[in-house]
């Protein structure tokens, strides 16, 4: 299994507070699977394994850019972030690194 950070800054996040910026890093497991021509996949492929080491905060700004709140977040967050970036988008992201 290998690792890789996914370092964000000021990804705009959808909470519970509001849109929130989110800034940090979060270690992400994979592995690198082989290609599968009997099914159609014809080069290797990244699997997503799971998530740790999380390191981020959440800031939430009115409308003139003066912060309210921030946060640190939290395992229970991580799913914004995700939600956020996107899977797909760190997937390509590994990809293209190996």
């Amino acid at each position: 299994m290998s690792n890789y950070t996914l370092i964000f800054d000021d990804l705009e996040v959808h909470t519970m507070a509001g849109v929130c910026l989110a800034s940090g890093s979060v270690k992400v497991e994979y592995r690198v699977n082989p290609a599968e021509p009997d099914v159609g996949i014809m080069s290797r492929w990244v699997e997503i394994t799971g998530y740790c080491d999380i390191d981020a905060v959440f800031v939430l700004t009115d409308e003139e850019g003066e912060e309210i709140m921030r946060m640190v977040c939290n395992d229970a967050m991580l799913a914004d972030i995700l939600d956020a970036y996107g899977e797909e988008n760190i997937v390509d992201e590994i990809t293209e690194r190996i």
